[in-house]
């Protein structure tokens, strides 16, 4: 253990991805004991580059009570077993944290991360069943998941304090799209209708998202998984009636388009001379012109809509 200076050290770059900084009483009952007692465990810190792999928090908190210097124990990474010394570094970050706080922090999309990240580096394949079909009720969802007897998964398991069952749940958020990972990291969702949701194929992920936005949550809270389904097939047939509505409109607007520049160019093709009245086929022309130019401009907002 050694002593190093606060102003060294460096965040690792992929820490917030993984996990949630400490917040309210929780973050002021942690700073108060630093505070009080110092730092008693080292920060685990990369040697060559001083990048802080374990003790994020315990560095945000001295930083706050404007301490100078951490006690750090430094560590090298070197490429070994098949596994670059950068994926050493990243698997450590996220191991310690499992092995000092369980699950590592109390956010399940980023658990779901860690567990995805850790299987990556030690080689898991990963396995499944990628139907479309929504999970009923009663659904068997680690069961159902293809189960690898593999020594790291279990390891794994037992450190973070999870049955099977709640690993395989936990891990198949990943499956989720974008905008609902999103609504899980940011507490917006149940993790258990999110698990529900990962069991879907992406379509019909994106139709319910498109549909209900953020409210997705309290949709699926009250209805079964028949009457999502129903719901999944309504989704269906608008989207198809949508696809065919925007062709069309498409179609009408190229003709419009065409029409439109055949308009123009009669226009440009007409030099009326100097007399007091335009001709009556100069003016017609112009109005329909007007004509086809507004039909055009809501035509346009037609496929925006």
């Amino acid at each position: 253990m050694q002593k190093i200076k606060v102003e060294l050290l460096k965040v690792h770059p992929r820490n917030k991805e993984f996990f949630d900084d400490m917040e309210g009483d929780k973050w002021k009952d942690f700073v108060e004991s630093i505070k009080t007692s110092g730092i008693i465990q080292s920060l685990l810190v990369s040697k060559d580059d001083y990048v802080v792999i374990s003790g994020h928090q315990r560095l945000k908190a001295a930083k706050e009570l404007g301490l100078t210097e951490v006690p750090c124990e430094l560590k090298e990474y070197v490429d070994k077993d098949g596994i670059t010394a950068e994926d050493w570094k990243l698997n450590d970050l996220i191991e310690t944290n499992i092995k000092q706080r369980g699950v590592g922090n109390t956010n399940p999309m980023k658990a779901a991360r860690c567990f995805l990240e850790l299987e990556r580096i030690h080689g898991v394949q990963r396995g499944g069943d990628r139907k479309s079909e929504l999970v009923n009720s009663s659904y068997q969802s680690a069961e159902s998941a293809l189960w690898q007897d593999n020594n790291y998964q279990q390891k794994l398991i037992e450190e973070s304090g999870l049955s099977k069952r709640q690993y395989m749940n936990t891990k198949k958020l990943n499956d989720l799209i974008k905008p609902l990972q999103d609504l899980v990291e940011n507490k917006h969702l149940k993790p258990s209708i999110a698990i529900n949701l990962a069991y879907m194929n992406q379509e019909d992920q994106w139709n319910l998202y498109n549909a209900f936005g953020e409210s997705i949550g309290e949709i699926m809270q009250y209805k079964d998984s028949v009457e999502i389904r129903k719901e999944l097939d309504e989704l269906r047939k608008q989207a198809k009636q949508n696809e065919e509505l925007r062709l069309k409109a498409e179609r009408e607007k190229a003709e419009i388009e065409k029409q439109k520049s055949e308009l123009e160019q009669k226009l440009k093709n007409i030099k009326p001379e100097v007399i007091e009245k335009e001709p009556d086929d100069y003016k017609e022309l112009k109005d329909t012109l007007k004509t086809i130019k507004e039909q055009s401009e809501q035509l346009t907002k037609r496929l925006s809509q």
